[in-house]
């Protein structure tokens, strides 16, 4: 619980959420916000605030995070397929992260194992394109 006080707090930080240009504050709470994910919708949420700021150790925050939750949590695909529902551009975001150099050769093949054999239908396109 209070991790998530915390990631709430730092996404309040962020004073203009839709600005081009990542603020320090931005970038601050960004990268500290980064380090807590641990759901689809905490990722979502903090896409949305600073999804701007994805660059640098904020992306391999990202990176680290999303990676981990598609790799250990695949069962809810259905529920990150929500998200994407969305926002097509927070799709994009989440196969760039889990498309990065950074990504342990041993955690994207578990992904793409399960992007292979474990794909549910309404994620089919999601699935192809991790695999791709």
């Amino acid at each position: 619980m209070l991790h998530r006080n915390i990631i709430l707090g730092l996404l309040f930080l962020s004073f203009n959420s839709y600005a081009k240009e990542c603020t320090s504050i931005q970038a601050y709470a960004a990268e500290s916000v980064s380090g807590y994910l641990s759901s689809r919708e905490e990722t979502y949420y903090a896409y949305v605030e600073f999804g701007h700021c994805d660059d640098g150790a904020i992306a391999e925050g990202f990176s680290e995070k999303i990676t981990l939750l598609w790799a250990e949590n695949w069962e809810s695909i259905s529920e990150m397929h929500n998200y994407f529902e969305m926002s097509a551009e927070f799709e994009s975001f989440v196969l760039k992260r889990i498309n990065d150099e950074t990504t342990p050769i041993d955690r994207w093949q578990v992904i793409r194992k399960n992007a292979k054999n474990e794909c549910i239908q309404i994620a089919s396109d999601f699935c192809r394109r991790i695999l791709r």
